[in-house]
């Protein structure tokens, strides 16, 4: 995924295409996300209900990966997270932290 906010160009090394998030789709999952907050429906940001939207019912395979590199950004409050949290497949996690804990190398 392009390090939106960070990075000026896509300077990304790919592991496969498969696993390749453009940044068209991260552009519209932001415009998406930031327009319920501004409006103050954060229901409509239950996982269900986002990932039914126009242009992100066919990305939803990487909506999680999306809302989760901005969130870890800070561009949410926990409010927000919440939100987004809610209805969120019992296989997936949205990660709104890092921190030093969270880096293991192997032995």
């Amino acid at each position: 995924m392009p390090a939106e906010g960070i990075a000026p160009r896509e300077s990304v090394f790919w592991w496969s295409d498969a696993l390749r998030i453009d940044r068209a789709a991260v552009a519209k999952v932001e415009e998406t996300v930031n327009n319920f907050i501004s409006k103050g429906h954060l229901e409509s940001l239950a996982f269900d209900r986002l990932a039914s939207k126009p242009g992100i019912v066919d990305i939803r395979h990487h909506l999680v990966t999306i809302i989760g590199y901005f969130s870890l950004r800070g561009d949410y409050s926990l409010e927000v997270k919440k939100a987004l949290r809610v209805n969120l497949p019992s296989n997936m996690s949205l990660v709104t932290a890092f921190g030093p804990e969270m880096i293991s190398f192997p032995s």
